[in-house]
Formats: structure tokens, sequence, C-alpha cells
């Protein structure tokens, strides 16, 4: 009951934009600004679910827009639901359940770590590298529980409590940073993705790794610099007993053609995904060979269908539309000329949606805060790919407090992790960040 009267009143305070005197707008362009105040104020708000929020959107847009502006379809509405972006972060998806159900990823990360014979700083660095990867390619959120789950035993007999933060936060911020690196990382690089193939712009998918990866490995490499001198340690050997070798060994023995397939399949998709720009075949097409692969033959099944990430796939799809509509209607047009950002330099302009990306998205999801920002700066940017890669990036950049990022969340429950070293280390890495990812998006893609 309480969350219908939020709602409710939510619903009130944005409706005022439709009594709004604002004599250059049509009632069709006023509908579609209520339309994205409500929903930005749902999604910050979270008072229903975020994915729910989406089909909020929907509803209003394909009842509402088509009654007052000639030329505009119910259905087109409905597409961004699923564009070829929302299939291929489906595939993504569908590939990390395959790795994390067959132990895959985490016979990935005990063979490294036995390498590592117990020595701090490598091991620090190999848990970090080893989220940052698979966080290329499966969700963060997964990486990190397998992570923590698989030193968390080990760190119970550390007593130095800097090394604990140290290897902690390097996992949480690892698994951060490497999303950026391609497009199935983060929703963010997908909701960007989408949004500029609604303007035209095609990113294939090693394009983005070309500008995106570089940016990914520099802050990996001074996160990593900095959390060692942040928090500096003593410890000389890290006693990884006899558990991790006879995990390896229990995993190993565990063989099976399915184990195999996952394997060889999600190589060909990646190898594929990476061709893609030369084949000449879309990866959105590429990631359907996975989910028919996996489900279609049994490797997979309806239980594991069921779990895979549709809350964020509905959340993506709402914010893809919302884009659509703001473009559709001329909203976007118009508030560049309203602004006056066209008067403005385009770097500030870029700052200016850089510094409301990272610091919303310290406080609400990362896909939430994509959705909101990328279709204005999208399109109140006069090259549009920049403010793609640069917000979408930016987007996870969630190094500050507990709530900004499930990675965050899940390495502070394990209680070793003072907030204050916490925000300590987040805010470096944030404003280190800041500077890299504009400097390094500007010589990338040679803003001008």
């Amino acid at each position: 009951m309480k969350k219908l009267l939020y709602f409710l009143i939510i619903f009130l305070i944005s409706s005022i934009v439709l009594f709004l005197p604002i004599t250059d707008l049509s009632r069709g362009e006023i509908t579609t600004i209520f339309i994205f105040v409500l929903a930005s104020l749902l999604w910050i708000s979270e008072v229903i679910p975020l994915y729910i929020t989406s089909f909020v959107i929907l509803i209003l847009e394909a009842f509402l827009l088509p009654h007052f502006m000639k030329g505009i379809s119910a259905r087109e509405f409905f597409y961004p639901f699923f564009s070829p972006v929302i299939v291929l972060f489906l595939g993504g998806f569908t590939i990390s359940k395959g790795l994390h159900k067959f132990n895959i990823d985490k016979a990935i990360t005990l063979k490294v770590i036995s390498y590592v014979k117990g020595r701090p700083k490598l091991l620090i660095f190999s848990f970090m590298a080893i989220t940052a990867f698979l966080s290329m390619w499966m969700s963060n959120t997964a990486a990190t529980a397998l992570m923590v789950g698989v030193i968390l035993p080990v760190l119970e007999r550390v007593k130095d409590k800097n090394y604990n933060i140290a290897l902690l936060l390097a996992i949480a911020f690892g698994a951060n940073i490497g999303g950026m690196g391609t497009p199935v990382g983060t929703p963010p690089n997908a909701i960007a993705i989408g949004i500029l193939s609604e303007k035209g712009i095609s990113i294939p998918f090693l394009e983005w790794m070309k500008n995106a990866l570089p940016v990914s490995i520099l802050l990996f490499l001074l996160t990593f610099l900095f959390l060692i001198l942040l928090f500096p340690f003593s410890i000389e050997k890290i006693p990884l007993g006899e558990s991790i070798e006879s995990e390896i060994k229990k995993i190993e023995k565990k063989f099976s053609s399915h184990k195999m397939a996952v394997v060889v399949i999600s190589i060909i998709t990646v190898v594929l995904w990476l061709l893609s720009e030369w084949i000449k075949v879309s990866s959105s097409i590429v990631a359907i060979l996975p989910i028919i692969a996996f489900f279609g033959f049994g490797i997979l099944n309806l239980d594991d269908f069921s779990s895979l990430g549709w809350d964020i796939l509905i959340l993506m799809g709402g914010g893809l539309s919302l884009s659509h509509a703001l473009e559709v209607t001329g909203v976007s047009e118009w508030i560049v000329k309203t602004m006056g950002l066209h008067n403005v330099s385009e770097i500030y302009v870029l700052m200016g949606f850089m510094a409301i990306t990272i610091l919303l998205t310290n406080f609400i999801s990362n896909t939430t805060t994509a959705a909101l920002i990328l279709p204005l700066a999208v399109s109140v940017f006069k090259n549009p790919i920049v403010a793609g890669y640069v917000v979408a990036i930016s987007a996870s950049i969630s190094m500050l407090l507990p709530v900004s990022t499930p990675p965050n969340a899940i390495v502070y429950s394990t209680r070793k992790i003072p907030l204050w070293s916490m925000i300590k280390a987040g805010i470096v890495v944030i404003i280190v960040s800041s500077i890299i990812v504009f400097f390094a998006i500007h010589t990338f893609l040679k803003i001008t």
C-alpha cells in the first residue's frame, strides 16, 4: 500500500510537466518529457522494480504518443525490447550461465592461483586480473561472488588487515573495470551501442574493444598500484593450504562432453564476435549461436533459461525505447536549443555529462544511469560516438560505496573492509579514472 502511495505521488509530481506553459512544444513533445521525468523519478527512487518502470515507459509511449503525433505508431516503441543489442546481451548471459554451471570459471581461477605460490602482490594482481577478465564476458556480480568464495577461506588465516582490504577491493574494482572492455561486459556499453544504432551508427564488437579496452587496462594497472600504496602490508607469503589443489583435482575429474561443448562454443562465439566486421555477420546474429547450442541440445535447461538476467534486459529495453521516443518526437533537439548547448564548447558539455554520470552511478544502478543519461548525451553532443563511449564507460566508475555496485556490496559484506577504506580508495580511483577516461577517449576518437 505504501509503494502504491509513493508511486501515485511520483506520478502526480511528474504530471506537473503536462501543465507547464511551454508554447514552443507540441502536446506530443510535452508528453514525451513527462514520460522521461516519470521514468527518471521511478528509476532513481526504485519505488517499483526497475524493469517494471520499463513497462510503464512502454505503455505510456505506445498509448499516448501516437494520439498526439502523426507518423508515429505504437509498435515502434516495442521494437527496442528485442533489438539486436538485447539479443547480443542475451547471448552473453547464456555463455556466462554455461561457464558458471560447469565450474569452468572456477577452474580457470583456481588454476591461476596455484601458479601464484602464495606471493602476496602477485595474488592480488592475479585475482584482480581474473575478475576483470571474467567480467568482460559474464556478470560482474557472478565473477565477484566466485572470487570472494574462493579466497575467503584463505583470508581467514591472514592476520594482516590491510592485505585483506587491498585484495577484496581489487576484486570489486577489477569487476567494475573489466566490464568496460567489451560490448557484453556491462549493460551501459550495450545501451550506448543500441542508441547509436538508432542514429545509423554501427559499432562492431572489435571496434568497441579497440577504443575501450586500452582505457580499461590502464585503469586496471593504476588501480592495482593505488591499492598497494593505500593499504601497505607486511605479510610475505599467503598460506593457500591444500584446499586449492584438491579443488582443482575435483573439478578436473568432473569432465563431461557438456563441459567441453561449453568451452568450444564459447570460444567460437568470442572469435566470431571479434571477426564480425570482416565476415560481415552482425555480433547479434553470432550471439544466437550459444543460445541455440546450449538450450537446443540440453547443455542448459529451462531452469537455466529462466534464471538469465531478464530483468536487466527489460531495463535495457526501456532505456532504448525511451531514447527512441526522445529522438522521434524531437525533444532531444529541443533540449539542445533550450539549454544553449550549441554555444558551449563540446569539451565542457562532455565533462558535464561525465560528471553527472559518475555522480549518479555511485548511488544508483549503472544500467539505470546509462538509460537516463545516454539518450540525452548522444542527442546533444555533435559527435554522438564520443558521447556514447564516455558516458557508458563513466557509468562503470562505481567505486565509492557498497551500494554503488553489486561487486562493492559483495566484498563489503565479508565484514573485512571498513566503510572509510572503501570510500578512501574509491575517491582516488574515481578521480584518476575520470581524467583517464576523458583524455583517452579524446585521444582515440579525436574530439575537436
